[in-house]
């Protein structure tokens, strides 16, 4: 399945064949400084183990949840999808994205594509994402796709042995 996004940039199911790629762009600390749950570091186990929670979803659900995000070259730039998806009700969204990608408008884009696919394809009301205080990167790119900020979770997330505030934006239709 391949999702068009723009300028060649597409939506796909991860491959094997993406895992050094993968790994490298998650070795980048300003990468993982936005992730909760992401290893640090990131190793090829931890591809693996992902890739088998994504074909299990994908079974699960009869369609994939979860994309790789590629250039108009077919590598892997990032990676994006839904968790805790209730067909006919909610989801909650997640992306990343290399930092060479970082600037170019493409995970706007990304977002508004695969919010679009979820509430077509599963018949979505509400999204739901969560961004940790300071990243006004990603809460712009909520924003842009018409997710309203719903309010803050102080001390909502626990990293690095330190808490982190949450910022929750939702998109209801």
């Amino acid at each position: 399945m391949t999702i068009p996004v723009r300028n060649g940039v597409s939506l796909t199911m991860f491959q094997e064949a993406d895992v050094d790629r993968c790994v490298d762009l998650l070795q980048e600390q300003d990468v993982h400084r936005g992730l909760l749950l992401m290893p640090n570091p990131y190793r090829p186990a931890d591809f693996y183990v992902w890739c088998k929670i994504v074909e299990a979803e994908k079974e699960q659900f009869g369609q994939p949840i979860q994309f790789a995000i590629r250039d108009s070259e077919g590598h892997l730039i990032g990676g994006c999808g839904a968790k805790d998806l209730s067909v006919g009700h909610k989801c909650e969204i997640g992306y990343w994205l290399g930092k060479p990608s970082w600037g170019r408008g493409v995970m706007t884009d990304v977002v508004e594509v695969l919010c679009d696919y979820l509430q077509r394809e599963f018949q979505i009301v509400r999204i739901t994402a969560s961004v940790f205080d300071g990243n006004t990167a990603s809460m712009r790119v909520l924003e842009k796709n018409g997710f309203t900020h719903e309010g803050r979770m102080r001390n909502y997330y626990r990293k690095n042995g330190r808490f982190i505030d949450g910022e929750l934006f939702a998109k209801v239709w």
